[in-house]
Formats: C-alpha cells, structure tokens, sequence
C-alpha cells in the first residue's frame, strides 16, 4: 500500500491535480450558465425529474468532488505520518 501511495505522488494521477480540479469545480458551481446546462443535460438524462432537481444534483456532485478530495487527503496525511 505504501508504494502504490509513493507512485500516486509521481504518476500522472488526477490526485496530483486536486488543486485545479477543485477549483474548476467550484467555478462551474459559481457559473449560473453552466449551471443551467447541467441541470437541462440531468434532466434530460433523466438523473432528475425537474431543472431543479438537475441543478441541486449537479452542486451536489461538485461538491462531492471536493470532499473526495479532501477525504483522500487526510487518508494521504495518515499513510505519510505512517510512512515517518
């Protein structure tokens, strides 16, 4: 397990590239435009019932992105202290 943490870190692994897939996140969530075609394109893929819906499920993944990250950060923060 440890290796394959080592390998995260030196990899071409979306880990590495939390910081801006975290901010692209938030920026779409702050971007009504976007916002408003991710809640027509869960509707229409029938994630939601309503554009409503559409729109709080997309905030919900995008935020969830960030928590994951955040999650696999403090896993990460663990496994290093280990590693010390």
């Amino acid at each position: 397990m440890l290796k394959d943490f080592g390998s995260i870190l030196t990899v071409n692994h979306p880990y590495r590239f939390r910081d801006a897939i975290v901010d692209l996140a938030r920026r779409i969530s702050c971007t009504l435009e976007i916002m408003q075609v991710l809640a027509e394109e869960y509707t229409a893929s029938s994630i939601a019932a309503d554009i409503e819906d559409g729109r709080m499920a997309a905030a919900d993944d995008l935020l969830a992105i960030e928590s994951i990250f955040d999650q696999i950060g403090e896993k990460f923060e663990r496994i290093e202290a280990f590693r010390r």
